[in-house]
């Protein structure tokens, strides 16, 4: 009987779907973060140093 579970159970059943938008949503925020603090820093990622070959302004003007 339906009627008959507790509120843990209903708690358990929907547990996943309330929890997986969370730990997404938490990553993402983790991500964008720690990338705004690289590029207030200056600091560049292997994607734009390697595979998009963007350089440093620094080593572009032979300032480094």
């Amino acid at each position: 009987n339906l009627a008959s579970h507790s509120w843990f159970y209903h708690f358990r059943k929907l547990f996943p779907l309330y929890i997986w938008p969370v730990l997404a949503g938490g990553a993402i925020f983790v991500d964008w973060n720690h990338t705004r603090e690289w590029k207030a820093n200056g600091r560049q990622s292997v994607l734009q140093k390697e595979l998009l070959r963007k350089a440093q302004p620094e080593l572009q003007n032979g300032s480094a």
